[in-house]
């Protein structure tokens, strides 16, 4: 990826499961959506992307010149994120099942 440095828009560094993708954004949950709607959206469905309960963002230097970390990761409830990249019923079936295993952890 090459791209000039924008001081509009961010690089956010998003993970979930077994994936990670660089992403161009104005903040982290913008990203985190646009990572979903790569995922949700890819045309290499062979490569069985997964997805866990959180998307994880962190933001990159928008100038490697400028070394500071002002903002840690940030982690993001993934069935939001779904809804949020308009995979409503995706984002429904994966709460369920989370809400599922917590209700089997509270009754062990």
């Amino acid at each position: 990826m090459l791209r000039k440095i924008n001081y509009i828009l961010n690089l956010y560094l998003c993970q979930s499961a077994n994936w990670q993708c660089v992403i161009e954004a104005h903040d982290a949950e913008s990203a985190a959506t646009s990572a979903i709607e790569k995922i949700m959206l890819s045309s290499n469905k062979e490569e069985n992307y997964c997805l866990s309960t959180a998307v994880i963002v962190k933001k990159l230097s928008s100038n490697l010149l400028e070394s500071y970390d002002d903002m840690g990761a940030i982690s993001f409830y993934a069935p939001i994120i779904l809804a949020n990249a308009g995979f409503h019923v995706e984002a429904s079936n994966l709460h369920l099942k989370l809400q599922q295993q917590i209700d089997e952890l509270d009754n062990e």
